[in-house]
């Protein structure tokens, strides 16, 4: 909201649902442009429009030059459709937004989920068929983004949840582990154990 990055929430659904984004997110979105038109509004921006921008080159700027007060009017209004609409579709269509995914076996609640990053990095390596089994590993700030050779080798979510992980996306031979801000740390370690191995 301060900055205007939308990516997490974004790539929180992207992949898992990829109708949600395109026939909800994208019209939504196309229809806040055309608002933004009717109204009138003329709030520059740097980046991704986010609340220094609006500052900057709304508030600042003046009402009569921006009509930057009907942001957080339409805003408030956009808000609620958001969160009722994408509920409705999420429920109604049982999209596996992440959180939502079938449960493949029962998680037991162990210490495993409070172990050292180094342990964890080990156990994302065996969850994902082995070092062999990688031919890229990146992270984000909030997740491991993983090539495999053979995905039929990557244990499923309920796996890497009972390591810590709040879930995983599969497309293809790409796998994306969501560790939030501890993903760049266990990348960091899994490039340990392949430098020392």
């Amino acid at each position: 909201m301060l900055t205007g990055i939308t990516e997490p929430i974004e790539f929180a659904f992207i992949f898992a649902a990829p109708a949600l984004y395109y026939l909800v997110y994208v019209p939504l979105f196309g229809l806040a442009h055309l608002l933004g038109h009717i109204f009138n509004i003329g709030v520059g921006l740097t980046f991704s429009g986010g609340f220094i921008d609006m500052f900057l080159f709304g508030i600042l700027q003046g009402n009569s030059k921006t009509t930057w007060i009907m942001i957080p009017i339409i805003g408030i209004f956009y808000f609620i459709g958001f969160y009722y609409i994408f509920k409705f579709a999420i429920i109604k269509f049982d999209l596996k937004t992440p959180g939502r995914e079938e449960e493949e076996e029962k998680i037991t609640n162990t210490s495993s989920q409070k172990t050292e990053i180094s342990e964890t990095a080990r156990k994302v390596l065996e969850g994902l068929g082995g070092k062999n089994n990688i031919t890229y590993l990146d992270a984000c700030a909030s997740r491991l983004r993983i090539n495999v050779n053979q995905i039929e080798l990557v244990k499923p979510v309920t796996y890497f949840k009972s390591i810590g992980a709040s879930g995983m996306l599969k497309k293809g031979n790409s796998v994306q582990i969501i560790f939030g801000g501890l993903s760049d740390n266990i990348r960091m370690e899994m490039d340990k154990i392949f430098i020392n191995a």
